[in-house]
């Protein structure tokens, strides 16, 4: 963990033209990764637009060389910009879970009205 911590992106390396569909089985782990320790992604388009990551590093289809290529331009201020939008979209998700959380541990305790 601190080593990731340290990077300046992470970079996994799956798409839908080589995992066929199946990066939502492999890519989890990026994701969280991104999002709880601050580390931005370099990714395939269609991967960040399921995921709601659009603000990242994203290229098209399989070119990942246009990624890496978009990634090493970053100006020092549009990197700022992106882990300020990255740790909006972590609290975010975080907000949004306690609140599931706590809707969850209403119903199983009976606190949260009728059970049905």
């Amino acid at each position: 963990m601190d080593r990731i911590r340290t990077c300046r992106f992470l970079l996994p390396l799956v798409d839908d033209y080589v995992d066929g569909g199946s990066y939502t089985l492999k890519l989890p782990a990026a994701v969280p990764y991104a999002l709880g320790l601050g580390v931005p992604l370099v990714v395939n388009r269609a991967v960040a637009e399921r995921f709601d990551l659009q603000y990242m590093v994203c290229y098209p289809d399989d070119d990942l060389a246009s990624g890496l290529q978009a990634m090493q331009k970053l100006s020092a201020r549009d990197y700022a910009t992106m882990l300020e939008t990255l740790d909006r979209h972590a609290e975010a998700l975080y907000r949004r879970n306690i609140g599931v959380l706590a809707g969850l541990i209403k119903r199983i305790t009976g606190q949260g009205g009728a059970v049905g």
